[in-house]
């Protein structure tokens, strides 16, 4: 006998069942991909760290950041999504280059956020975005 989670993703028949909704996956067209001829674009220029964004595009996209650290080995980023942190890097070291990098997709419509405020010294180094 199938579960019912198996049931619903094959889309066969469930009986009096409990759930109140089904989350079905995303259709391809839905999202970045090169399939979809969504290229990556070098926005670097056209962006800040701190600085709040919205994605405006019909679709969602995904943004890729790399930041470099400070003079005192500090490297960090966070990004925000609509007010929720989905990624967080930090790298501490006394020597060396620091390189952070994240990365997340941002759904339509959706703020977004690279914060480094809290970390003095990091700057932007990379920021990329595919749709």
């Amino acid at each position: 006998m199938l579960s019912l989670a198996k049931r619903i993703l094959l889309g066969l028949a469930v009986a009096a069942s409990p759930v109140l909704f089904v989350m079905l996956p995303a259709q391809s067209q839905d999202l970045p991909t090169a399939a979809n001829n969504a290229v990556w674009h070098n926005v670097t220029q056209d962006r800040a760290l701190n600085a709040t964004y919205r994605n405006l595009v019909q679709y969602p996209i995904q943004v890729s950041v790399a930041t470099r650290g400070g003079k005192d080995g500090t490297c960090a980023a966070k990004l925000w999504v609509n007010g929720v942190e989905v990624a967080y890097q930090i790298i501490t070291q006394p020597t060396g280059i620091q390189l952070c990098s994240i990365s997340a997709t941002i759904p339509k419509a959706a703020s977004y956020v690279v914060d480094t405020a809290s970390f003095a010294g990091s700057r932007l180094e990379l920021w990329s975005e595919l749709y």
